[in-house]
């Protein structure tokens, strides 16, 4: 209650000076969903592993009992996604405070690798007009992987998704811009697959 009473108290005072600002209070069971799960997928692919933030998000994931493998990670975000809290807030676009590609490197990828997505739209996605049409990319959105070493190609993500006990780089080539709009496509995919 005293943390909402001061927010009120500096919107008061952005309203009398006339700057047009908003402060959101995010915490407990919502700043988990929207920022700690998020930045927890991203944990791996930060390479100081030195600064005191990064220390104790590690610290954080042994005490949650999970383990440092990005699936693992990456799934327990998806799971996170899922819920209602998130989808009630805005219909259109659930992460409207997520960029484009940390949707894609964790929600995206938390999808395909839950096992809701059947083998036949998996196949789809390697095909560029499908991907086109599908999410308006330039590129096929998965590429097929020999193993989890393989080799990153251009225009993909390193760390190839499991999905069906076969590995594929996911497409990092995603835009927000006016002229050139993934994103509705993504989400609109996103929300068909998590509803199932």
């Amino acid at each position: 209650q005293e943390i909402i009473d001061a927010r009120n108290d500096m919107l008061n005072i952005f309203h009398r000076t006339n700057l047009n600002y908003n402060i959101r209070i995010i915490a407990n069971h919502e700043f988990k969903e929207q920022i700690l799960s998020p930045v927890l997928t991203m944990l791996n692919n930060v390479a100081d592993t030195s600064e005191l933030f990064m220390r104790s998000l590690q610290l954080y994931r042994l005490i949650e009992g999970m383990k440092l493998s990005p699936s693992i990670v990456v799934e327990s975000t998806h799971k996170t996604y899922r819920s209602s809290s998130i989808f009630s807030d805005n219909q259109d676009d659930p992460f409207v405070e997520m960029k484009i590609g940390v949707i894609a490197k964790s929600v995206f990828r938390g999808v395909l690798e839950s096992g809701k997505v059947h083998e036949d739209e998996i196949a789809k996605m390697q095909d560029k007009e499908y991907s086109k049409k599908t999410f308006h990319i330039q590129y096929p959105v998965l590429l097929i992987a020999n193993n989890k070493n393989n080799k990153r190609p251009d225009k993909y993500y390193s760390e190839p998704a499991k999905i069906s006990d076969k590995y594929y780089f996911i497409c990092s080539e995603w835009y927000e811009k006016p002229n050139n709009n993934d994103r509705p496509y993504l989400i609109e995919w996103i929300k068909r697959y998590n509803s199932l």
